[in-house]
């Protein structure tokens, strides 16, 4: 690609690196270039819930790509860190509110905390984009697949509180959208960095004064239109099936009450109110349809009591027999067990789900295997115990060891809890059931970003694992997702409402519900070896 081009590349060793000396006093990191990496990562605000402008995902790259420099991986670095940075503070700065209502750390503290996040979890954006410049020089045209992987790669393997892949942006345009039940979201990440990065290869040859990459570029920035094209086709397919499946009518209750207002209520009202809404929202439909809910969901943490004991669990059964309707709800398990170390009575809790047939049974409970860090647990809070007494506020949760499916009349579920929903290895563990359920309470992250990113990650297992998937949070957003990823069903945060919606349990089995991250692990995989390659031969000219 490059060969003859000696005037800005040399030809060898020296002349290479008197190239490089010169193109770093030619392009400091002035405030252009800044400006152009603060331009992308703001921009990160707007592609997300609730504004949803996934169309400039498309293009979001484009002034962090113009700002990088051949000869400068360490600026080019410190750009892509500054775009990570800035834009995980921006989608994310919500963390400070939920680590000041979780915890007794004060406000410049819970500043700190996110500061933190902010300033950690973005490292490996440095690599990404540090990496672009060595890349296009040691395999040319092929630094725009390259780059896309590595971004992969790292949405994939750093561990991350609270997961965001790029991709997940595109959950609304669903013709485009149908990649994620071959690849995962991340097949979403890498075409729209492909995309980004081929007109970046635009910019650099007007740069160079050099011709245009047309075939490679057009090709690149048709590769969404192609996958669209099959995507539609996919959907059309799916929406006939859809069409004769069996339609389960499911109640969803959502309320517009605050956290302090909630800790506020005694446990006592707080059960009755849902018990009541419940009645009310069951003699409601059949008044107006002459039969009531299949089935009726109770947000996460819905009961403050044990629901499977004592006279409560006759309550939940009569309630079920009586509207012939099942009951999922989500409340808090305690349970006793003696301590080996000095036979002490120790209280133990789960955060769990109930099943409760139209039959009134009990047919099951499932405990959140994957507990909130901070929410529900301290991290080496149990080595360490003074932990709990320094960040009064954290509940002491146990995590679940067993993916429960519960088994009503003729259709299964499945329940995640809370941000289990985001998590891929949580829902595989769960995706066997024909329908996919996941219970919040996004009371505790306010109204505006959270609950509408946590809706969007956990809308995208529905086509990811083709399967329908019901959404119930106590303050919304509520939300029916088909297999295809078209939302049927969309609430508002604190809306005062009850609502009866069709569910259409349609299973359609995808490549990534069978051979996993098989795409992710591909591009980690790719990434290593093309880093490798790259310092290896750092020093060598040019290849065309």
């Amino acid at each position: 690609m490059y060969r003859g081009d000696q005037r800005l590349y040399g030809a060898s060793r020296a002349s290479l690196g008197r190239e490089v000396g010169m193109q770093a006093l030619e392009y400091p990191l002035d405030w252009k270039r800044i400006s152009a990496a603060l331009v992308s990562a703001t921009a990160l605000l707007i592609i997300s819930p609730p504004l949803n402008w996934a169309w400039l995902f498309w293009i979001l790259l484009l002034p962090l790509l113009w700002a990088m420099r051949d000869g400068q991986p360490l600026r080019n670095a410190a750009l892509g860190y500054l775009f990570g940075a800035v834009g995980t503070h921006t989608v994310l700065f919500w963390i400070k509110d939920t680590v000041l209502i979780f915890s007794n750390v004060p406000a410049p503290g819970a500043l700190i905390v996110t500061q933190l996040y902010a300033t950690v979890f973005p490292l490996p954006i440095a690599l990404v984009f540090g990496m672009a410049m060595p890349l296009r020089r040691r395999f040319g045209l092929g630094w725009i697949l390259f780059v896309p992987a590595l971004q992969v790669a790292y949405e994939y393997a750093w561990p991350q509180l609270f997961a965001f892949q790029l991709g997940a942006v595109q959950y609304r345009t669903l013709p485009v959208w149908q990649l994620a039940s071959v690849t995962g979201v991340y097949g979403l990440t890498f075409i729209g960095f492909v995309t980004n990065c081929a007109l970046a290869e635009c910019i650099y040859r007007r740069r160079e004064n050099r011709p245009l990459p047309w075939r490679p570029v057009l090709a690149a920035c048709a590769l969404p239109l192609m996958i669209a094209a099959w995507g539609a086709q996919r959907v059309e397919r799916l929406d006939k099936a859809l069409a004769e499946a069996r339609q389960l009518k499911v109640g969803l209750i959502q309320q517009n009450t605050t956290m302090p207002e909630v800790m506020r209520t005694s446990a006592r009202k707080e059960l009755n109110d849902w018990l009541r809404r419940t009645k009310s929202l069951v003699e409601k439909e059949m008044a107006a349809h002459g039969e009531g809910p299949d089935l009726v969901v109770w947000s996460e943490g819905a009961c403050p009591y044990n629901p499977h004991e004592g006279s409560l669990k006759e309550v939940f059964s009569q309630l079920t027999r009586t509207g012939d309707f099942g009951l999922l709800l989500g409340g808090g398990t305690r349970e006793t067990e003696r301590d080996p170390r000095d036979g002490k009575k120790l209280r133990i809790s789960y955060n769990s789900t109930y099943f409760y047939d139209r039959n009134g049974e009990l047919k099951g409970r499932y405990d959140k295997m994957v507990p909130l860090p901070f929410g529900e647990f301290i991290p080496f809070g149990e080595t360490f115990p003074v932990l709990y007494d320094l960040l009064q506020g954290p509940g002491r949760f146990r995590a679940g060891t067993e993916a429960t499916i519960f088994e009503a009349d003729d259709y299964t579920l499945s329940a995640s809890i809370c941000y289990e929903g985001i998590l891929e290895p949580v829902v595989r563990d769960l995706s066997a059931a024909d329908l996919l359920i996941n219970v919040t309470n996004d009371a505790w992250f306010g109204d505006w970003l959270c609950p509408f990113q946590h809706a969007m990650l956990t809308a995208t297992r529905a086509t990811e694992f083709g399967r329908p998937l019901v959404r119930e949070a106590l303050t919304g957003i509520n939300m029916v997702v088909e297999p295809t990823g078209r939302v049927v069903f969309e609430t508002l945060p604190y809306e005062e409402r009850s609502d009866v919606v069709a569910v259409r349990l349609g299973q359609f089995e995808t490549l990534y519900s069978k051979f996993g991250n098989w795409f992710a692990q591909l591009c980690l995989l790719i990434s290593i070896g093309a880093m490798m390659l790259t310092w290896r031969k750092r020093n060598e000219p040019p290849r065309s």
